[in-house]
């Protein structure tokens, strides 16, 4: 059962005070194995990059997947990842509250509900779940491939990163 069912299932309420407001342009991070594609209509998950930079930056790859939901343990993965990064605005983005009523929290529209589950991942209220802790680690907000690649992108190495 993911964290978000669990917190569901045992009545926790997302705290909408401790979503981050974007500035008036973000830098967003698309972190996903090397050889996925996206097409222009996909819906990505997406997270700030400057938090993912943060956290990254003394730690390993495999670590770094776990706090992001993306990967059970913390050793280092096999197959190589990369990560995208994109300039956005907060218009371009949403956010993933499933069955939360309101249209705009912290400055980002909520996600309609079939763009909030997060299928096979774990993320809660608007939030990834750390694999390792369990706890929210970082921001998700979901936003449209093409939307996105408008004013272009980088791709680099997650180990470089």
């Amino acid at each position: 059962m993911s964290a978000w069912w669990f917190g569901v299932a045992l009545g926790q309420t997302c705290d909408l005070g401790a979503f981050t407001t974007p500035a008036a342009t973000v830098s967003v991070a698309w972190v996903s194995p090397v050889g996925r594609r996206s097409g222009a209509r996909t819906w990505l998950w997406v997270v700030p990059t400057r938090e993912l930079r943060a956290f990254a930056d003394d730690q390993s790859q495999g670590r770094t997947l776990q706090w992001l939901g993306l990967r059970r343990r913390d050793t280092e993965p096999r197959r190589r990842w990369k990560v995208v990064v994109f300039d956005a605005l907060p218009t371009d983005l949403c956010r993933p509250l499933d069955g939360l009523p309101g249209d705009d929290v912290a400055g980002v529209a909520r996600c309609d509900d079939r763009r909030s589950p997060d299928p096979g991942r774990d993320q809660a209220c608007g939030k990834r779940i750390d694999r390792g802790t369990g706890k929210p680690s970082v921001d998700a907000w979901r936003a449209q491939w093409a939307t996105l690649a408008t004013n272009g992108f980088c791709v680099l190495p997650l180990e470089r990163l």
